[in-house]
């Protein structure tokens, strides 16, 4: 059996996702786009959001929020393109996308506000835990 790691399996799901929104993004699929998920913006959320999730397994190494950017500049980039290509580049599209690479960042920034008041108390503990002599109960 191949010993495939977390981190592999995400890159190749990754690949996958990619080639996938790049052929219903870019292809004259419109249709087919909107016969599996009929919202069009719910479709650009889930799928911008899916490859942040990928991505973020992917490369464990690299900030959560370059590789949210990374991301968003990539919804940008596509709709761009699909105006190029003869579709529409919509502007609530890209709203979309961009929603979709940074949802995944809220829960993120969020913990990183909240450690230094972690810290904090844990620090305040341990002073206390050192001045307390034990009472061996």
């Amino acid at each position: 059996m191949i010993g495939l790691r977390t981190r592999d399996v995400a890159r190749l799901l990754l690949v996958s996702l990619s080639l996938a929104m790049a052929v219903f993004m870019l292809g004259p699929f419109q249709q087919l786009e909107h016969d599996l998920i009929p919202w069009d913006k719910a479709a650009h959320f889930m799928a911008f959001y899916a490859g942040t999730a990928l991505l973020y397994v992917a490369v464990p190494g690299r900030r959560r929020l370059d590789l949210s950017t990374l991301v968003a500049f990539a919804g940008v980039g596509s709709e761009l393109v699909q105006g190029m290509v003869g579709r529409d580049c919509d502007a609530m599209d890209m709203v979309a996308d961009l929603a979709g690479a940074y949802a995944l960042y809220l829960p993120v920034w969020l913990d990183h506000l909240r450690r230094p008041a972690q810290d904090e108390r844990r620090r305040g503990a341990d002073a206390r835990d050192r001045l307390e002599p034990a009472t061996g109960l």
